[in-house]
């Protein structure tokens, strides 16, 4: 770990350890759809992403905030569950709740901070390790064991939220496109 906020040595660091992150994303992942599975939870999907470099080398340059180390980065590696059912988010918080260790101010539940007529992000987004437990199994003991430390992104939706997310974010993209087709659908009288 580096203590120095100089960006650059942040993006070495990460650059050094990026695979690191993609093997905590996907075995957190596989994690997840066993205990999914012996929940009976059914869902859409369970992906996982690593930062890109240029993505990591962005937010480090921003001027509005500085990290001493690569580790208060919470987000470079995530995992995503979309359910089909509200509920089942429901289910599948109290399952991150009780096995992973949750970074509560870094964790919000945005599934209720939009009015009902409005699209963008709604998801329930935690900063989580694994817990202390779990960590400590034999499974876990190996070259790698470090990155359990890692602080991770953990995102849990429904199909239709993460739709409404991601025409929020083209949101006037999205409406020139559909005003500009009903304009020229429209009768000329």
């Amino acid at each position: 770990m580096t203590d120095s906020t100089e960006p650059n040595a942040l993006v070495a660091e990460f650059s050094r350890e990026a695979e690191t992150y993609t093997r905590l994303g996907a075995t957190v992942a596989d994690l997840l759809v066993e205990m999914l599975a012996d929940e009976q939870v059914i869902v859409h999907s369970v992906t996982h992403r690593s930062k890109s470099i240029g993505s990591l080398t962005k937010k480090v340059t921003k001027a509005d905030k500085t990290y001493g180390s690569l580790q208060e980065v919470t987000d470079l590696a995530a995992v995503r569950v979309t359910t089909y059912f509200a509920l089942d988010v429901d289910k599948i918080a109290r399952i991150v709740e009780r096995e992973f260790d949750i970074d509560r101010p870094n964790s919000v539940d945005k599934r209720t901070s939009l009015d009902p007529d409005r699209f963008g992000y709604q998801s329930l987004h935690y900063v989580v390790t694994l817990s202390g437990a779990r960590s400590g199994l034999v499974e876990y003991e190996s070259s790698y064991r470090r990155r359990w430390r890692y602080r991770f992104d953990l995102f849990c939706n429904t199909l239709g939220q993460r739709s409404n997310m991601t025409l929020g974010t083209n949101q006037s993209a999205v409406f020139q496109e559909i005003s500009d087709d009903a304009l020229r659908a429209w009768p000329d009288y």
